[in-house]
């Protein structure tokens, strides 16, 4: 019986109906209308984005995906049911210290 529920947790990974381990959700609090800049508030902590393609996200939009990484990131929109690609520009468990990192033409 315990080798049948680990083969259908395999297998509901292998599909992606669970979420691996690093993934997070954050939702948009912040975003300037003319920059492609947002701020994600998670369970943790804060995270600038900038977003490249995808589904546009809106201020309460829920964003899935793994913050800590760096670079270009692939990220679900879970309010539009979209995917999304942005680049992580700062994280830190403080808000202020991640709008210090909003480009000046954003503010």
């Amino acid at each position: 019986m315990q080798a049948r529920v680990w083969a259908f947790l395999a297998g509901c990974l292998c599909i992606g109906l669970v979420e691996p381990a690093a993934a997070a959700r954050g939702t948009v609090i912040w975003k300037h209308q003319n920059c492609a800049f947002f701020i994600l508030q998670t369970a943790r902590d804060y995270a600038l984005l900038e977003w490249l393609a995808g589904a546009l996200p809106q201020v309460g939009d829920d964003i899935d995906g793994d913050f800590r990484g760096k670079g270009t990131l692939e990220f679900h929109n879970r309010t539009a049911d979209l995917p999304l690609t942005a680049l992580v520009a700062a994280r830190s468990q403080r808000r202020a210290d991640v709008e210090k990192s909003i480009p000046p033409r954003c503010n």
